[in-house]
Formats: C-alpha cells, structure tokens, sequence
C-alpha cells in the first residue's frame, strides 16, 4: 500500500469512527451556532451596503461579472437572515432553513467584502459551516422536528446515539479550517513582518479594534491599548500566534484533540 492509499484510509476511518453523543452534540451545537450568529449580526448593518457608491465595487473572484444589487436586496435578506436563522435555532424544517442561512448569509458577507474590503473573516461563520452543516443531521435532536416526527410516529434518534453520519460533517469542517489555520501560518512567515517587526501584532490589535467600530459598531475593546503597548505580552503573543495555527493540524493526530474540537 502506497502513501496516498494510506493516506486515503487513514482518512475514511476517521471520518467515520463514531463518536461519544455525537447526535445530541451536533443539536446542541446547532443551536450555539444560531444564538452566537444572531449576535454577530446584531451589530452589522448590511442594508447600509445600499448607500455605497458602485464605483467601491471590487468583487472576488465568485462574483466577477455581477454588478452591485440594489439597496433592497440588502433590506430584504437582512430581514431574511435573522428570521431563517431562529428557524435553524428550534429546528424547524432544518435542512431547508441551512440551507437558506447559507445563502443568505454567504450573500451578504459576499458583498460586505466586495464593497468594503472588510470582514473576510465573517466566511467561516456565513459559509463553512452551513456548507458541512447542509449535508448533516444536526436537526435531528433538541428540534422541532424531532417532536412532529414523534407525533407522526416516526423514528427519532436518541442524543447519546454516536453513529459517525452524525459527527462528519463536523471533522470535514474541522479539516478545512486545520487547512486554512496552515496555510495563514505560511502567508505570516512569507510576508516576514510577524518575524521581523516587534510591533507588528500590538499595531494591528489597536488598528483592527478601531477599524471593527468604525465598520460594524463593536465596542473598543477597552484593554487593546494597554495590551498592545506591553511588549512583555505581546511580543510573545507574535510568536504564540504562528505556533497556535501552526499547530492545529495535530487534532488529527491527537485522539482527545479530535472529540474535544469536534461538537
């Protein structure tokens, strides 16, 4: 057996080892999830997209050859969004309401960062995770429609059932972002400046505090400045930095790493 077979099997048996509650966990997280995305967008006002200038269009590659939307279509999904996403929080008609999340979601934080080059970040919350969350059963338990399958006498799993269909999708979403928190480990490295410039990380905590309020209205963080100007915690928090997303690649190697990052 070749590398890439190996490779190929070590991949299909972790996928699929079953994990401890993995039914009732993936609920559970379905509802963290919805509740931590309400908050995030309760501070971003994506209907205010309306009122920029075309001219600040500058998509990515997805949506090259798009011209901006109008400003209702930003009100519409806006309204849209919360609404689908309390849906995903009880469980209702679950797989029809991710997938309406991810689109709307992934739509907005699309064109949030085609007009003001921000939030690329917001991807993991509005696309990874509905995109695994899609091909799950994390409606399953703790839902609605755990209770009208009930009433119309069809089966339901029980919160303890630790079949592996309920834990996959979130190893594959835990595998894309060992891949992403790598591959920003090599960008750092390449650009030299984390290495090289003791200020680097204290002038970009203070900068992104303030560029978050100004963009999304979050609170400055009252601590930054302090924090950013003690050399004694964030030079060492320059290096902490590359060796943490470095290092996340280990929680396939590592059994209790793999059910701990796992819901």
């Amino acid at each position: 057996m070749n590398f890439w077979q190996r490779l190929e099997t070590g991949c299909d048996r972790w996928l699929s080892a079953p994990a401890v509650n993995a039914a009732g966990r993936m609920g559970l997280y379905r509802i963290l999830y919805s509740l931590f995305y309400l908050w995030l967008i309760s501070y971003l006002r994506f209907s205010e997209l309306g009122l920029i200038p075309p001219i600040r269009w500058n998509p990515p590659l997805l949506f090259l050859g798009f011209s901006p939307p109008p400003g209702w279509i930003f009100t519409l999904a806006e309204s849209l969004l919360p609404a689908a996403l309390i849906l995903l929080l009880f469980g209702y008609r679950t797989r029809l309401v991710t997938g309406a999340v991810l689109a709307l979601g992934f739509g907005l934080a699309g064109m949030r960062a085609s007009l003001l080059l921000k939030e690329h970040t917001l991807m993991l919350v509005t696309f990874y995770v509905p995109l695994f969350m899609l091909f799950s059963d994390w409606g399953s338990t703790y839902s609605l429609d755990e209770i009208l399958r009930q009433q119309r006498g069809q089966w339901t799993p029980s919160p303890q059932n630790s079949a592996s269909h309920y834990i996959w999708p979130a190893r594959g979403l835990m595998a894309v972002l060992a891949i992403l928190f790598v591959s920003a480990t090599v960008d750092k490295l390449l650009q030299g400046v984390w290495v090289s410039d003791p200020r680097f990380v204290g002038d970009l905590m203070l900068e992104k505090s303030v560029e978050s309020y100004l963009n999304n209205g979050f609170p400055v963080n009252p601590f930054a400045a302090a924090i950013a100007n003690n050399n004694y915690l964030i030079i060492p928090a320059q290096y902490f930095i590359l060796l943490f997303e470095a290092a996340f690649v280990w929680c396939f190697f590592i059994p209790w790493l793999v059910e701990l990052s796992c819901p």
